[in-house]
């Protein structure tokens, strides 16, 4: 399925997944695994799902025969079926990371330091570890440099840049 209007989402959507699909799949195969490809996808389409989440969508999408690979065709009627669903795996919204990072701020500064981006990342709601959590402190200090405490509003700009999610030109 190669034209956009076969598919029930917006076409800023379609560009955005396939734009997606694409970087994942650094081979050039047209097809990305499920069990290693998915869930950081998924992720970086701006969805926050858990990990049974996850499991849930692969076990309820993967083929039979499969081989534990998916298609730029089956990730965008993944996302179409979840767009129309709403299936509960929500975009994160700038609004919603303000908010969270607001909860740590204590002393209304609009900053955070490093050690408690790390026990958020690490300790609360789903953890994200290891490289993951590396990964993203080191993304805050690149913008903000390292140690001390950083701008979270600053750091919520970056990553909207980095990843603007859904944009409507209707």
């Amino acid at each position: 399925m190669d034209p956009e209007t076969e598919y029930k989402l917006h076409p800023n959507d379609i560009g955005r997944l396939r734009m997606a699909f694409e970087t994942y799949d650094t081979t050039g195969q047209k097809y990305l695994s499920w069990e290693q490809d998915f869930p950081n996808l998924w992720r970086a389409i701006g969805c926050n799902p858990t990990q049974k989440d996850v499991e849930r969508l692969i076990a309820e999408n993967r083929k039979e025969g499969d081989q534990d690979h998916f298609s730029e065709d089956d990730f965008l009627k993944l996302g179409e079926k979840v767009d129309a669903d709403n299936d509960g795996l929500d975009v994160i919204k700038e609004e919603t990371l303000l908010e969270a990072f607001r909860t740590f701020d204590k002393n209304g500064t609009g900053t955070i330091q490093i050690e408690q981006l790390r026990y958020i990342l690490g300790a609360l709601g789903e953890p994200l570890e290891g490289e993951l959590a590396d990964s993203f402190v080191e993304f805050a200090e690149s913008k903000q440099g390292k140690g001390g405490p950083f701008n979270y509003e600053q750091l919520i700009i970056h990553l909207m840049e980095r990843d603007p999610g859904p944009q409507y030109n209707s």
